[in-house]
């Protein structure tokens, strides 16, 4: 059982040692032992994340073993291979379209709410970023997250185009409108 692949997809397979499964992506060979994995092909690069279970990926005149919570990287042009610890959660945003946050800092949901919407989000006010954040957002936009945040933390935001973010609390809105 194969599978080529161009572009990104999740896979939930269950071993069977008779019929063995692999997933080709350029150039990149994941076989499969029973688990639950992400494969993005991108620009010459491809990574393979566990979520579950494990995998052998093969590249670059390489083989990994994973284990759950870790996302190789396999870049073609560089030639360089990346291992790393990564959230299933961000990993999976794309599919489940839901992110989760328990306790987190505003600065880490930051982070966050930058690489999975492609904006830039600047913290005024430095106490903002250590206030902590729970809550679970499914199929929502940033403005959506911002404002349920934004009430539940006491701060505020403004969106100066589309890829800038500000957010205050109330006393910097005067600085705010005079640097405008």
């Amino acid at each position: 059982r194969s599978v080529f692949l161009q572009g990104e997809a999740y896979f939930n397979v269950r071993h069977n040692p008779s019929r063995a499964f692999y997933v080709l992506a350029d150039g990149v060979k994941t076989s499969v032992l029973g688990t639950e994995f992400t494969v993005r092909t991108r620009d010459q690069s491809t990574s393979v994340a566990l979520i579950k279970g494990s995998v052998l990926v093969t590249g670059l005149g390489k083989s990994e073993l994973l284990h759950p919570k870790q996302k190789i990287s396999l870049d073609y042009k560089t030639a360089q291979v990346e291992l790393k610890i990564f959230d299933p959660q961000l990993e999976l945003f794309w599919k489940d379209q839901q992110l989760v946050f328990d306790n987190q800092t505003l600065d880490s949901i930051v982070k966050i709410l930058e690489s999975k919407f492609n904006k830039s989000i600047q913290v005024m006010d430095p106490t903002l970023r250590k206030v902590p954040i729970t809550g679970t957002f499914k199929g929502k936009g940033i403005t959506t997250i911002l404002l349920a945040i934004s009430k539940a933390a006491d701060f505020s935001f403004r969106i100066n185009d589309q890829s800038h973010i500000i957010l205050y609390r109330s006393n910097y809105s005067d600085e705010l409108t005079l640097k405008k």
